[in-house]
């Protein structure tokens, strides 16, 4: 089986979404042979989703304008 965990609280190790999604891992793994692939959003962010980064095919993307004009400096222009 493939699983997929993600954390995204800033919280850290006070966090009890991280804390429960762990057990729930644990549990979910405990008797099977499991590949679990971990992403922890709050260290390693990935870029947020708006209307301006829409794929061109989407109708949203017409009314927010271009993706420059909304981030110049983005390195993915």
């Amino acid at each position: 089986m493939k699983l997929l965990h993600i954390d995204a609280s800033i919280l850290g190790a006070r966090s009890v979404s991280r804390e429960l999604s762990a057990l729930i891992v644990e549990r979910l793994t405990a008797d099977q042979d499991t590949h679990v692939t971990y992403r922890d959003l709050a260290v390693a962010a990935i870029p947020h989703l708006t209307v301006a980064t829409l794929p061109t095919a989407h109708p949203a993307s017409k009314m927010a304008g271009s993706f420059e004009q909304h981030c110049p400096d983005d390195p993915r222009r």
